[in-house]
């Protein structure tokens, strides 16, 4: 009889180990699941920043260039109208030799003329 009890004890044991083995063992799958869900929540958050980090980026990069074009556009058109001013004031200052010369060819002219008279008058 105590042999029996001992038996039956010992079953009974062995059948908590193997419960307790089987929800251990169910307990780990479930954390292992757990992990790998969480593992893979983590990947998706993470990829969700690289992408944004990237949309920034190309958005900074984006703006950046289109700054440097505006400046380029800007001087470009600075210098155009440097060259504008240049060019009249070229033009301006060669009409004004143009009317220096002629005034100096009719100054020299009328020099001649009174000249010219001049000497018919002392001639006279």
């Amino acid at each position: 009889m105590r042999q029996q009890q001992v038996l039956e004890k010992k079953k009974s044991v062995e059948e908590q180990n193997k419960a307790r083995a089987f929800l251990n063992e169910e307990r780990q799958k479930q954390i292992h699941q757990q992990n790998k869900v969480l593992q893979e929540e983590r990947r998706q958050e993470l990829l969700a920043r690289i992408e944004r980090t990237e949309e920034i980026k190309n958005q900074q990069d984006k703006q950046r260039q289109e700054h440097v074009t505006q400046r380029k556009q800007q001087a470009a058109a600075k210098q155009a109208k440097i060259r504008a001013a240049l060019e009249k004031s070229a033009v301006v200052m060669e009409q004004k030799v143009a009317k220096a010369l002629e005034k100096e060819a009719k100054a020299n002219e009328a020099l001649e003329e009174f000249e010219l008279t001049r000497s018919k008058l002392l001639q006279e």
